[in-house]
């Protein structure tokens, strides 16, 4: 028996809204630009394992991807997750929010101190910025607990090789015994050597 235990968490970055670009825009709450760089930081507890995660955020006049131009990137501890812009349906008016849900993979979190960039897109000769507004920024995580095996074990399945090898070994190869896989593990190091 393997008993797994799972629980989710979310760790809400920022509620406020933010308005990224470089222009004025009226529609946008704030309607100056703060900037062309979002930056949040967060820790996590180390002894926790992520088995999945998403970023979520509502946003609104982000342009429509697909895009090159103005494509307003996220980035998780330096390494792009996704563009916001793909996550923006076609022909979706400014004033439309949108609840925008970037997956995560788990290797990119650091065990302590995270951090998550978001930035506006320009376009071709960098002289013009996507003006956008997102808030409800946060991370849902699926968390697992450590698995923890419960004796007595016992052999799940066997198979016996369609061959025979040149020394002795018994006809059926246990894979597990005791939360291990060393009679196969042997064999085949034996078998590749």
């Amino acid at each position: 028996m393997f008993p797994f235990v799972a629980s989710a968490t979310e760790i809400i970055l920022d509620t406020e809204h933010h308005h990224l670009g470089d222009d004025f825009k009226e529609d946008l709450n704030p309607d100056y630009p703060e900037g062309l760089i979002y930056i949040a930081n967060f820790a996590l507890d180390p002894s926790v394992g992520i088995e999945s995660a998403e970023l979520t955020l509502t946003g609104r006049s982000i342009v429509p991807g697909p895009t090159d131009e103005f494509s307003d990137k996220v980035y998780l501890n330096g390494i792009e997750i996704g563009s916001l812009n793909d996550y923006v349906p076609a022909k979706t008016p400014d004033s439309v929010e949108v609840n925008i849900t970037i997956p995560v993979h788990p290797s990119l979190f650091n065990p302590r101190n995270n951090t998550l960039k978001i930035s506006a897109g320009s376009n071709d000769n960098g002289s013009n910025y996507d003006d956008f507004e997102f808030y409800n920024l946060s991370f849902r995580l699926s968390e697992t607990e450590s698995v923890t095996l419960e004796p007595p074990l016992k052999v799940a399945w066997t198979y016996e090789l369609p061959w025979k090898l040149g020394y002795e070994i018994p006809p059926e190869v246990t894979l597990a015994a005791d939360g291990f896989f060393t009679l196969l593990e042997r064999t085949l190091e034996k078998l590749l050597l």
